[in-house]
């Protein structure tokens, strides 16, 4: 099953934007490592690479979570996550 997460996942939510600075905000693509399923929960180890130029502001992969999460929750009824507890671990070990 991990593919099949890997492989939607890659496709609905390819990268994330963190809303400051206004207008624009800042643009991370999605990198899906790992998944790990079972019947309450789905575990996915990811991490991030940064879109758009570098600047003043860095955002830290804790609040990328946050981010993610909460896009994951705004779609999870459509791919059949609405009863499953997601977590989120990052490449270098930062979980939520």
């Amino acid at each position: 099953m991990e593919s099949k997460y890997k492989e939607l996942f890659q496709k609905i939510l390819p990268k994330i934007t963190f809303n400051y600075p206004t207008p624009d905000g800042i643009d991370y693509e999605i990198i899906y490592d790992n998944f790990l399923e079972s019947d309450k929960t789905l575990s996915m180890i990811i991490g991030y690479n940064r879109i758009t130029p570098q600047n003043k502001v860095t955002v830290v992969p804790k609040v990328l979570n946050d981010v993610l999460l909460s896009e994951i929750k705004n779609i999870a009824r459509y791919i059949n996550l609405e009863n499953k507890y997601v977590m989120i671990q990052n490449i270098n070990n930062d979980s939520i």
